[in-house]
């Protein structure tokens, strides 16, 4: 049996929750916040806030939940409401602190609960920033670790940021990577150190660990999973988008920073200075307004949404534009692309292991706004093609199974619990 931990709620989390429910392999699950559609707050919450309270929702018996929930929610009240007195619970270090109060709470639960029942658990898995106590505990009760690592390594993110930095120093803010101090870089090199199963989720991933960090270690590569979303021309609730009508509706969704690569679709869409191209930007902003807008004003902006009206979101798009400066798997990709929509994504986004360029998108260098340019003017002379390579994205996303992802990690599992 398995203890998992993990600080909030997102797809791979949930998939990897029930499929070790339904091996019964989960002995708990540990979290700051958790919502169900019966709890009272979620009834009485108006239909905005009900969505945005049920994205942290896990779908597992409650009965294997366990939740510490006061740092999280006075992070999440402080950004909400904006209060002068509630800085100090804004911003990366909140983040942190939260990591770091959620980790704590399972180094103990694991060392307790271990003292008291020899059979459960025997092995913990856990994610970066919030693994280090959880590891140490394990390793003096004497069970296994697993480690899911979803960005590359801290050292190749400091590279690449670090040279943004210096390319783009009137960005270098929205790098949150750049915040990263010492003690916080420690601890990531120990808690990989301390992993005994790495699980990578990609390739780039996994070559960016360092040799002597991998050393008898087993590193796992598994593929993230893309939802399932009826074809557009067979959907009968929903007719297919005429994408040869109207302008070309470029989409980007991630935090509004240069580490997803917004400065240069921004720089590309100056270079482009076309009236048929509308670019939509959702996330969250990591400065005021004005900010971007000064950088380019023509946009038009949208704050983050649950999930399936992301989805919804993409459903009218005719391209998605992701120019990530490095991504783990780069989720939302295979979101869009499950959408019907063709991709414009860097090579760091590790969409190179699904993109064909030219059949459902395009794959361009990182911080390379000319080619970004380049390819959505192509979109928006092409427009005739757009549909066909949507088709193909899709096609392709739905060979991204949340099946597959599970069945590679519960493989692991059951090599070294049962």
């Amino acid at each position: 049996m398995i203890t998992v931990s993990f600080p909030r709620s997102n797809a791979n989390v949930r998939a990897l929750l029930a499929g070790l429910v339904e091996h019964n392999l989960l002995e708990s699950f540990h979290t700051t916040v958790n919502f169900e559609p019966q709890d009272l707050l979620v009834k009485m919450a108006s239909p905005q806030l009900r969505g945005q309270l049920l994205r942290r929702s896990f779908g597992i018996p409650q009965q294997l939940i366990h939740t510490y929930p006061a740092a999280e929610l006075l992070r999440i009240a402080s950004e909400r409401f904006n209060f002068p007195l509630m800085k100090r619970f804004q911003g990366g270090k909140a983040v942190d602190d939260t990591c770091s109060l959620l980790d704590a709470a399972v180094a103990k639960y694991l060392t307790t609960n271990k003292k008291s029942a020899d059979s459960e658990p025997s092995a913990v898995y856990c994610y970066e920033d919030s693994a280090l106590l959880s590891f140490r505990s394990a390793k003096d009760v004497g069970i296994q670790t697993f480690y899911e690592l979803t960005i590359p390594y801290w050292q190749t993110v400091h590279k690449i940021v670090k040279t943004e930095a210096e390319r783009r120093p009137e960005w270098a803010f929205t790098m949150m990577a750049l915040s990263d101090d010492l003690d916080k870089t420690v601890r990531k090199t120990e808690e990989l150190q301390l992993a005994e199963t790495v699980i990578c989720i990609s390739e780039f991933v996994k070559r960016s660990i360092p040799a002597e960090l991998a050393v008898n270690k087993r590193l796992v590569v598994v593929q993230y999973g893309a939802p399932v979303i009826p074809a557009a021309n067979h959907n009968p609730e929903r007719p297919p988008r005429v994408h040869t009508q109207g302008k070309l509706r470029a989409l980007f969704v991630g935090g509004l920073s240069q580490q997803k690569g917004l400065a240069d679709l921004f720089d590309a869409m100056k270079l482009l200075n076309r009236s048929d191209i509308e670019l939509i930007v959702l996330g969250s902003l990591l400065a005021p307004m004005e900010f971007y807008r000064q950088v380019y004003p023509n946009f038009t902006y949208m704050a983050p949404r649950p999930h399936s009206e992301v989805l919804e979101l993409m459903r009218t798009a005719d391209v998605f534009v992701f120019p990530s400066l490095f991504e783990g798997r780069g989720m939302v990709q295979l979101e869009a692309m499950s959408c019907g929509l063709p991709v414009i994504a860097s090579t760091n986004s590790t969409g190179e292991e699904f993109i064909n360029s030219g059949q459902n998108g395009f794959i361009v260098d990182i911080a390379a706004p000319q080619a970004i340019a380049d390819k959505l003017s192509w979109f928006a002379d092409n427009r005739s093609c757009i549909a066909e390579m949507g088709i193909l994205a899709q096609e392709t996303a739905r060979k991204w199974r949340w099946e597959n992802y599970v069945r590679t990690i519960v493989a692991e599992i059951s090599r070294d619990v049962l």
